[in-house]
């Protein structure tokens, strides 16, 4: 799908402005304009084909995150107790060459620590769980609200 994004945004809602050639749209968030046959492709550049990264991320701070390494069983922490700063990055990443698919994209970025498992009752790799995220509940609100926020008719809400 040969998509483009105009260099500025939109001067109404502020955000960008992308040209569908292969359905001959023009849009942005506050409108779509259809059948459009031509634009100035100097005003544009190609936006890349298979995995578009969302421009709106969310980010969060985390209580912790932890996981466990079941080969040597080590146990990697951030914990906003230790001043480590746990982030939580949340975006979308969109596929169009792959039935429009999407995905919800989820990083942790922080210093971290390492421990070693004293208490192990079983070996890690036996373990059912191998990774922990522990959040507030006013920040799942915040990221329940990030989640819910796109309309999928508009192809704009995607890129």
């Amino acid at each position: 799908m040969p998509l483009y994004r105009r260099k500025w945004n939109c001067e109404s809602c502020g955000k960008p402005v992308y040209w569908d050639s292969e359905r001959k749209t023009l849009s942005c968030s506050c409108t779509v304009e259809t059948g459009v046959s031509f634009v100035n492709p100097e005003a544009f550049e190609a936006v890349p084909k298979y995995a578009r990264h969302v421009t709106e991320k969310l980010q969060l701070s985390l209580d912790s995150f932890a996981f466990i390494c079941p080969k040597c069983g080590s146990y990697v922490i951030s914990d906003k107790s230790k001043n480590e700063n746990p982030q939580l990055h949340v975006s979308f990443i969109k596929y169009p060459r792959e039935d429009d698919r999407l995905q919800a994209r989820l990083a942790v970025s922080g210093s971290f620590h390492v421990e070693q498992l004293n208490y192990n009752v079983k070996p890690a790799e036996d373990w059912k769980e191998k990774a922990w995220l522990i959040i507030s509940e006013q920040q799942l609100v915040e990221l329940l609200k990030f989640l819910d926020w796109r309309n999928p008719s508009y192809i704009h809400a995607w890129l």
